[in-house]
């Protein structure tokens, strides 16, 4: 019988094991989302939900300046490991609830990797890129797309690892996403959508459960492009 557990615990306890686990959504996502940012070297960006640093890290790499925010000590526990062994000091790292940050200045750029599906509601996060973007910035969000058939927001209790879990996702639909921005004062500038091709095949080939032949073709990832409208 699965274990009924909240999203911020479990990723407790998957801290440490986290960075080695192979993760399609996230090659899917690597392969497109640096094309989409552009040019990071002094630019400031806000990391909402940036869980053990996987682009805190990387942009950072490239020149950005950065502040990468979560909730999870343990997550951050390995992203403060990472910052120190890369000789990284242009991370500033916050361990706060990502809908309750108050920064004192404002961002070029603000990204939201695979986290709003741990958001029933997603007003508080636009209205946070709304305060702390800057005019003409970007907002990136990336989102999974785990029912490509839901068109209104909802809850869905949903096995993980396994079927060793059952912990709660928050379903945000495509027009979800565009009303939000149209609400916030944000241009919709791209939505691209990521299908599985054979770059991940060997993702599948390593996980003997899921075959790569039953979701070639299939998009598991959507990225979107906001931009704060100009007064």
């Amino acid at each position: 019988m699965a274990k009924k557990i909240s999203r911020k615990k479990l990723y407790g306890l998957w801290a440490t094991k986290y960075d080695g686990w192979p993760n399609v959504i996230h090659v899917l996502e690597e392969q497109k989302l640096l094309k989409m940012i552009g040019n990071v070297k002094n630019k400031s960006i806000l990391d909402l939900g940036c869980g053990t640093g996987r682009w805190s890290i990387k942009l950072s790499k490239e020149g950005a300046i950065v502040m990468a925010v979560d909730d999870s000590k343990e997550m951050l526990g390995i992203l403060k490991k990472k910052r120190k062994l890369n000789n990284l000091n242009n991370i500033t790292i916050i361990h706060k609830n990502i809908s309750k940050i108050k920064p004192k200045e404002k961002f070029d750029i603000i990204l939201m990797s695979f986290v709003e599906d741990y958001i029933e509601n997603l007003d508080k996060i636009f209205e946070i890129v709304k305060t702390y973007l800057k005019q003409g910035g970007i907002f990136l969000l990336s989102s999974a797309i785990y029912f490509p058939e839901i068109k209104q927001p909802m809850k869905k209790k949903i096995l993980i690892r396994e079927n060793k879990y059952e912990t709660i996702y928050y379903l945000h639909p495509e027009q979800e996403m565009k009303d939000l921005a149209k609400k916030f004062g944000l241009k919709v500038v791209n939505i691209k959508k990521l299908v599985v091709d054979k770059s991940v095949k060997y993702l599948y080939d390593r996980k003997p459960h899921k075959s790569y032949s039953d979701y070639k073709g299939k998009s598991l990832v959507t990225i979107y492009k906001f931009m704060l409208k100009n007064k």
